[in-house]
């Protein structure tokens, strides 16, 4: 089966920078190295990117839940009482 070429994509904060190579052990399918907007690299497979399971690299997605978990506190106290 050929490999799809995904160099130049975007998918979401990740662009395509070049092909890895196979999956190995566990994993099956062509891997990409891929660049996020903020600078840090990951290897992702191909279907994830297909499919938006991965969109970003390790660091925004722990920024991005950090900030999520933030807001939710801040909801879950309501308001302050007068």
């Amino acid at each position: 089966m050929d490999t799809i070429s995904e160099e130049g994509n975007r998918y979401g904060r990740l662009v395509v920078r070049s092909f890895e190579g196979p999956g190995t052990g566990k994993v099956h399918g062509a891997t990409w190295l891929c660049d996020c907007d903020c600078g840090s690299e990951r290897v992702v497979l191909g279907t994830d990117l297909r499919r938006q399971k991965v969109v970003e690299c390790r660091e925004c997605s722990a920024r991005r839940r950090r900030r999520l978990q933030m807001f939710e506190a801040i909801e879950r106290a309501g308001d302050p009482p007068c």
